[in-house]
């Protein structure tokens, strides 16, 4: 990709707090990671009492293409989509987790 004054830093800018600013940013994804996965727990118990599937392939579409349409760059649409579907997919891989340890914290229970 070529540089243009758009995307190339100011030239006073420091490797270091530019790598402490992108650290900050990491671990506010990372919060954001967990108040979703939070969430996601949530929903656990809301769908086991509505006797819901944990899948639901239209929504995660409705999600990523809202996520794609909203995408300003500098990523490319496919990028964001493939961080999303990681992000749904361990959402989901999570609650299936849980729902096996409800289940076998069950059985022991009997």
């Amino acid at each position: 990709m070529s540089e243009t004054a758009e995307n190339r830093p100011p030239i006073d800018v420091e490797p270091r707090r530019v790598r402490r600013d992108i650290d900050a940013i990491d671990q506010e994804i990372l919060e954001l990671l967990s108040k979703r996965a939070r969430h996601s727990v949530t929903v656990v118990g809301l769908k086991a009492l509505d006797r819901r599937a944990l899948r639901d392939p239209g929504r995660e579409e409705r999600i990523l293409e809202r996520i794609s349409a909203r995408n300003q760059g500098p990523f490319p649409p496919e990028s964001v989509r493939n961080v999303f579907r990681t992000i749904i997919d361990a959402s989901l891989d999570l609650e299936e987790r849980l729902i096996q340890a409800a289940g076998q914290r069950g059985r022991e229970a009997r």
